[in-house]
């Protein structure tokens, strides 16, 4: 349902009036089912520090955290397919046997065995056991968010910190959801996002990716901190290893993170929402992402000792 003359404007208007105050500038766009933009609008300029306007067009942000809906879609798909289980823990032993051999450090001390194997299941809820460096003491490493470098081993290396299906904690549980993808399709996860997932919503390299062109670099959000004083100021790009990959095989070789790495515009980004609300299929182009009950699926409870596992008419390949 569109959204009146007023409240169309009055929602400009809040995000117009949120950059008043020396704040970086935005990008704002809101879709519904059907895929009509409900509100698209830009305020302020791409940094504290520039005279450069935000623009809705061509502005491109690092999405961080918000990669990981697509990596989750990405997997789902591969579980639709038979490709992937989400509840067999052979399958990760085989696919991903650096989890198996992980010991648990729930103190951050002391190693202990898995008490549980690790599923996939588990990786997509953030309940395997896998943490975040900057939120988690437990975690060792002196990069403030893993994967940064644009290394792999930061991934792959990283210790587990709870037991396997003893509890949620936000961590790199959906970078290794990524890795097994790779492993399974042979292609990297950009690649797979790009043939699977943007192309069927009409979405362009220059729309969404994981290694954003120097042309593209010209149009990133700048990236800000403020110091003890409480300032703002403009700081060199937390994700900007992926800038220096400029080849195929640097690509190929770095880490393509499922739970961060994505660049974006927002009314690109807004397609794969529209598709969700829609049931999987893009209101825009017709083509399906999921099918209707794996799209239910994502919004189950997922949680130990407060989740039911129900029966999908997915079987894994043998």
């Amino acid at each position: 349902m569109p959204l009146s003359a007023q409240g169309v404007q009055g929602v400009k208007d809040i995000l117009d009036g949120f950059v008043k105050d020396n704040s970086p500038g935005l990008v704002f766009t809101a879709v519904d089912k059907s895929g009509k933009i409900l509100v698209d609008h830009a305020a302020g300029t791409v940094g504290v520090d520039s005279s450069d306007p935000m623009n809705k067009d061509s502005t491109l942000f690092w999405i961080a955290s918000c990669t990981k809906l697509v990596t989750v879609i990405a997997v789902l798909q591969l579980v639709e397919q038979g490709k992937i289980p989400l509840d067999d823990v052979e399958f990760v032993k085989k696919i991903a046997p650096e989890i198996k051999e992980k010991k648990v450090y729930a103190d951050g001390v002391t190693p202990a065995d898995q008490e549980k194997d690790v599923t996939v299941r588990m990786l997509l809820s953030h309940t395997a056991g896998f943490a975040y460096g900057f939120l988690d003491p437990r975690v060792p490493g002196e990069n403030p968010i893993e994967g940064v470098t644009g290394d792999k081993n930061d991934i792959i290396n990283a210790r587990l910190v709870n037991q396997p299906g003893s509890m949620w904690e936000y961590g790199i549980n959906i970078d290794w959801a990524g890795i097994i993808l790779e492993r399974v399709t042979g292609q990297t996860l950009g690649e797979y996002m790009a043939e699977h997932i943007f192309a069927p919503l009409g979405i362009s390299s220059e729309g969404a990716t994981m290694f954003p062109t120097k042309e593209q670099q010209k149009h990133v959000a700048h990236m800000h901190q403020r110091d003890p004083e409480g300032k703002l100021t403009e700081r060199e790009h937390l994700y900007k290893a992926p800038f220096d990959f400029t080849t195929k095989e640097q690509q190929d070789k770095a880490l393509q993170s499922g739970g961060a790495g994505l660049f974006a515009k927002p009314k690109e980004y807004v397609k794969i929402l529209a598709a969700i609300l829609n049931d999987g299929k893009s209101p825009e182009t017709g083509k399906s992402i999921l099918k209707k009950e794996t799209v239910d699926l994502m919004w189950e409870n997922q949680i130990p000792d407060q989740y039911v596992p129900r029966t999908l008419k997915m079987h894994a390949a043998h």
